[in-house]
């Protein structure tokens, strides 16, 4: 059943972003979905948090409910479809990383947090809490493992629920990660995203020059109480 609707061309999913100027709509069923701990990831949520607040904007956060981590889950490229707001979209990094961001220049909404063009596979990542099942309406939230916790605070790690992992579990890396990386002619690619110069898509990290600054954010961002911003 889940290879069937791997493969449909039915658009099951959407993704949009909190003032919906940015939608895209996601066919099959999501190849990856997790929670990053670690401090690079979860500064990127605070980030798009701060730039929001700042602006008196309103977004949906990037952190899993009640939890200092990024909540993603990755659609193969092939399967994404931008229905609005493509132009919309920014491009940010973090120091020494290879994922290409991208947030809505609308709200500040984190639309794609794993992605890029150095990217070891044609997944993108998506900020789980902007999904929605396309027919209902309802949120979507499918749940993954917890990682990580070795580059977290102790005291952020401490708090978080089980079951959780200190680095990537090894059935998850097996089974759910490196068959994409290793044999990616078995998977869905880039489809119409070939060589696509869409923030978080195919761009080049070489050409993002918005960073978000880690000392701040480790020092201080990881401290902060984590507001309920995912409706």
């Amino acid at each position: 059943l889940r290879l069937r609707m791997a493969l449909t061309s039915d658009v099951l999913y959407e993704s949009k972003c909190k003032c919906g100027e940015v939608i895209m709509e996601l066919r099959g069923e999501p190849a990856v979905t997790l929670t990053c701990f670690c401090n690079d990831c979860a500064a990127c949520c605070k980030y798009c948090d701060d730039k929001a607040e700042a602006a008196g904007k309103t977004n949906i956060s990037l952190f899993k409910d009640g939890e200092q981590g990024l909540y993603g889950t990755s659609f193969f490229a092939a399967h994404i479809t931008f229905a609005k707001g493509e132009d919309k979209l920014v491009s940010f990094k973090t120091l020494n990383g290879k994922n290409v961001r991208a947030y809505s220049s609308c709200c500040y909404t984190c639309m794609i947090c794993v992605g890029g063009k150095d990217f070891p596979y044609h997944g993108r990542g998506l900020n789980t809490n902007t999904l929605t099942v396309k027919k209902t309406g309802e949120r979507f939230l499918p749940e993954g493992p917890r990682i990580m916790g070795s580059l977290a605070p102790k005291e952020v790690w401490d708090k978080v629920p089980a079951p959780k992992s200190k680095f990537i579990p090894i059935f998850f890396l097996l089974f759910k990660l490196l068959p994409k990386i290793l044999f990616p002619w078995f998977f869905p690619g880039a489809g119409a995203h070939k060589g696509s110069q869409t923030p978080g898509m195919y761009n080049s990290i070489a050409g993002v020059t918005e960073e978000v600054q880690l000392s701040t954010y480790h020092a201080l961002g990881r401290k902060l109480e984590i507001a309920d911003k995912t409706q």
